[in-house]
């Protein structure tokens, strides 16, 4: 019998039960952010094959006018799938700071048995921590990247389109300037806009939070809470 199953029989039903919750939700939580992981590679495989492609035409010879269309049409269907990708992401962060919580949930079930247990966790055993749009996982990275790119993209496809327009590469490339730190900032509202929406749904389904208290906190623990709450 696995040493964990052993365990598990000297438990009460409670106790057997609520580890089994916490080994889901551990599960999940992994699951969810290899999954992210895994679609922002094959993201960044597509975008590296579009270039090798576009780098592939450019090596035949061709002028550099009959390219652009191409590489609009190239920029557009990159920009949409990095689209895709972030909003994902975005999603997947708010599933993740879900299992995170409902983790602290099972831990406040501990601590409400042997408050001593406190001082072990890494978090706070509430169910209001961690913040959502938290950067405490590679999803907070991976999003960052995919914005940047998107940005990017859509700076260069409106250079490009400037450019076929106006026949004026330096007023097409300040334009395209303008553009992409128009679009990373919109990235960066949009994600907030969310990330706010999600905190404000989940507060209904909060029962264990820091406000209602508990236990005291650790020196560690209170430090923990209080960055994790900063925006």
């Amino acid at each position: 019998m696995p040493l964990k199953d052993a365990f598990k029989e000297g438990l009460d039903t409670s106790a057997a039960a609520m580890i089994t919750e916490h080994e889901r939700l551990s599960s999940l939580y992994l699951y969810n952010a290899q999954t992210s992981q895994q679609s922002t590679s094959n993201y960044l495989t597509t975008t590296s094959f579009g270039f090798a492609v576009l780098l592939g035409l450019a090596q035949l010879g061709l002028q550099i006018t009959s390219l652009l269309w191409p590489s609009a049409g190239m920029l557009a269907g990159l920009l949409l799938l990095g689209v895709i990708a972030f909003r994902r992401l975005v999603g997947r962060r708010i599933r993740a700071t879900e299992f995170l919580r409902a983790i602290n949930r099972t831990h406040n079930y501990f601590v409400q048995l042997n408050p001593e247990l406190e001082t072990f966790y890494w978090w706070p055993p509430y169910d209001d921590v961690p913040p959502y749009g938290s950067k405490i996982a590679a999803l907070g990275e991976l999003r960052d990247a995919i914005a940047a790119l998107n940005s990017l993209f859509f700076g260069a496809l409106l250079s490009v389109i400037f450019y076929v327009l106006l026949d004026d590469y330096r007023l097409a490339a300040i334009l395209g300037i303008i553009a992409l730190i128009a679009a990373w900032l919109l990235h960066r509202k949009y994600e907030e806009d969310i990330f706010t929406a999600a905190g404000k749904s989940a507060i209904k389904n909060e029962i264990f939070t820091r406000k209602a208290g508990l236990h005291h906190f650790s020196d560690r623990q209170r430090d923990e809470g209080e960055q994790a709450s900063e925006p």
